[in-house]
């Protein structure tokens, strides 16, 4: 399917799921032009160790883990994933492994801070509300356990390690905490496997 820009009735635009064999139109004759969105992909996304590239990797583990049905992944949203049910889920990544020199392994923070809510449909002047909040029901913490940088694999879900908090405890115990460490996150939240999560987000809601 070619490129397609599909604007709602507020005028935002839709992202749309691309075809990675889809071509650069009006590039003949041009380095350019025998290149695929899969080219784009490889050449902006290979790296899955930095913290752009890993955030992005928990987001979408953590929509196949819930059977999301939302195609692609929405950039501006107030929240990262809901889940077929409606649950809205905010995902975060740490990794003791980083992709720059180290001289010693990272200690494991998640962010948590409360950030204002995003409508697209408004005005610039008028797309931030005016009340920080955390805007999911739950948080899955996500953690890129394996400490030798010379075969971490972020595509080995055995390297993984996910923990899953409610949001209301976080807002009860924590409030205006900007970020929680890995020890306080056990305090909450067992170790899990891949496999655990969407069952573990439905058991922490009922």
């Amino acid at each position: 399917m070619a490129y397609q820009i599909i604007v709602n009735d507020a005028g935002v635009i839709e992202t749309q799921s691309l075809n990675p064999n889809e071509k650069f139109i009006n590039s003949e004759s041009s380095p350019i032009g025998d290149k695929t969105v899969l080219d784009y992909w490889r050449w902006a996304f290979s790296d899955l160790v930095v913290n752009t590239g890993r955030g992005i990797l928990a987001e979408y583990l953590t929509a196949i883990a819930v059977g999301s049905e939302k195609p692609v992944r929405d950039s501006w949203g107030s929240y990262d994933i809901q889940a077929p049910n409606g649950t809205r889920i905010e995902v975060k990544s740490a990794s003791y492994v980083q992709s720059w020199h180290q001289k010693e392994l990272s200690k494991i923070q998640f962010n948590i801070r409360k950030t204002l809510e995003y409508f697209p449909e408004s005005s610039p002047t008028d797309a931030f509300g005016n009340v920080k909040n955390r805007w999911s029901e739950v948080y899955v913490f996500c953690l890129l356990e394996h400490k030798e940088k010379a075969d971490i694999n972020p595509l080995d879900m055995g390297q993984w390690k996910f923990y899953v908090i409610p949001t209301a405890k976080l807002n009860r115990d924590l409030g205006k905490a900007q970020s929680i460490s890995l020890s306080e996150v056990k305090k909450y939240s067992e170790t899990l496997t891949f496999g655990q999560i969407a069952k573990t987000i439905e058991e922490c809601l009922q």
